[in-house]
């Protein structure tokens, strides 16, 4: 086959790099931290904002330290759904920029309850292409708002309490 062609390569682009937010949403979902790790580029960095924490936290440079946090986050999360919503993108030589606003929810034990935490998130990734591979290369993690609610008739593992839904 000859080689691709730019509006080809674009639309190949594209499908990788909404593939790769898909797979770290899963990935964090499941707490599998080597699909987490195989999202990131070596030299990777992560900011996390969020509007009670002020300035942002950074993770990296480096994808160890960013699933080393990401671990730290997840910790406590016996169940979760990342929920990958609007999505652009903007499609450079060699790079991509792709903004995306998402929703997660959470599961987590609390002072022996299980509590519900649900937050509107703001992403900003920048995307390289690495050895032919779409990475993340720069993720600014933005907590637009948050919703942190008891839940009755759950435990933190998502099962019905007492056979009840």
């Amino acid at each position: 086959m000859n080689a691709v062609t730019p509006p080809l390569q674009a639309l190949v682009d594209r499908d990788a790099i909404f593939a790769l937010k898909a797979r770290y949403a899963r990935a964090l979902d499941r707490h599998d931290f080597d699909v987490l790790a195989s999202c990131f580029a070596p030299r990777a960095e992560v900011v996390y904002e969020h509007p009670r924490a002020g300035q942002g936290t950074r993770s990296g440079p480096g994808r160890d330290l960013v699933v080393e946090r990401l671990r730290g986050i997840l910790a406590n999360a016996q169940r979760s759904t990342h929920f990958i919503g609007n999505r652009l993108l903007d499609l450079r030589a060699g790079s991509a920029t792709l903004e995306v606003y998402a929703t997660s929810h959470m599961l987590f034990a609390q002072d022996g309850r299980t509590v519900l935490r649900t937050r509107g998130l703001h992403y900003l990734d920048k995307v390289e292409r690495i050895e032919g591979q779409c990475l993340f290369s720069e993720v600014l993690h933005s907590v637009l708002w948050e919703i942190q609610q008891p839940v009755q008739g759950v435990n933190a593992t998502g099962a019905p309490a007492h056979g009840r839904v």
